[in-house]
């Protein structure tokens, strides 16, 4: 049995990219941009990692400590921590932190917080029936 692979497909030491829109791909190393045949050339060269100059250090998305918060407490600080990476487009940030505090405290402002981030993600039937369920609860 021969288990040699095609020299085409042999491992080789090189770099990671990771496939981008339009046949693009993006080195992981200094995150530039290539295509498939600029990026086999770039594979075989060395590379530094890119440096953030002021304005992307600036503009980069930050986390908020809790303390940035302190006459919040509990459920309102997880919401407000949502609120923030809502903001910054961290939207599975928020999703996730969202969905735990809907399980544990499924109040009208956290289950409409958790759909508005629905509707960022563009998941709009899960957005849908948490409104609903805010109306419906309204209701009773």
């Amino acid at each position: 049995m021969n288990t040699k692979k095609p020299s085409s497909h042999r491992d080789q030491p090189g770099k990671l990219f990771r496939a981008e829109s339009d046949g693009m791909r993006r080195c992981m190393v200094c995150e530039e941009l290539f295509n498939q045949q600029e990026a086999s050339k770039h594979s075989t060269v060395p590379c530094q990692p890119k440096e953030k100059n002021d304005t992307e250090t600036r503009m980069a998305p930050t986390t908020p400590k809790l303390s940035e918060y302190p006459e919040t407490e509990g459920s309102l600080s997880i919401r407000k921590l949502a609120q923030h990476y809502l903001t910054q487009g961290q939207t599975c940030r928020a999703a996730a932190l969202m969905r735990k505090l809907a399980e544990t405290e499924p109040a009208p402002e956290n289950l409409t917080l958790l759909a508005e981030i629905y509707t960022a993600q563009g998941l709009f039937d899960d957005a849908a029936a948490l409104y609903l369920r805010v109306v419906k609860a309204s209701l009773k």
